[in-house]
């Protein structure tokens, strides 16, 4: 009688278990992606919320303001002067700090006519890259304008 070789049920249950592992490790990668893909979203989210809440605090400052260069720098007491620019540095989490900490900056370069108050606004981080930018403007009124009292 001849013998009839089965294979072992073992090497079955290996490969098995081998693309149960490949599989697995797919969609892990998957998930790793997706993940990393939702940080970046929400690191650039939050960039973005500074932004907008330092550029409407820098647009009603520039609306009260009365267009004289002086009266703008006690606006930002933060800020330094560089090239006629107003610049404030924010570090990693946007608290106001030093130029030589700083990992954002914020600056402001007003720009006054006759009529109309305001400034050019751009945000960039600390390799130079623009991150924002927007021009702010107001109409410039006289105080015979406003209503105040006639001389």
């Amino acid at each position: 009688m001849s013998h009839m070789r089965t294979h072992s049920r073992n090497s079955l249950f290996l490969a098995e278990l081998i693309l149960a592992l490949c599989f697995l490790a797919l969609v892990c990668a998957g998930c790793i992606r997706l993940f990393a893909a939702a940080y970046l979203d929400r690191t650039e989210a939050q960039r973005l919320n500074y932004i907008r809440e330092n550029t409407v605090r820098a647009g009603e400052l520039l609306e009260g303001w009365n267009a004289d260069p002086d009266q703008l720098a006690l606006l930002f007491p933060e800020a330094s002067m560089e090239d006629g620019s107003l610049v404030v540095s924010f570090d990693r989490k946007w608290t106001v700090t030093g130029p030589e900490n700083a990992f954002y900056f914020m600056r402001l370069t007003p720009q006054v006519t006759e009529t109309v108050k305001g400034g050019l606004l751009s945000f960039t981080d600390a390799e130079g890259k623009a991150l924002y930018s927007c021009e702010i403007r107001y109409p410039l009124l006289h105080s015979e304008e406003k209503g105040g009292p006639e001389a």
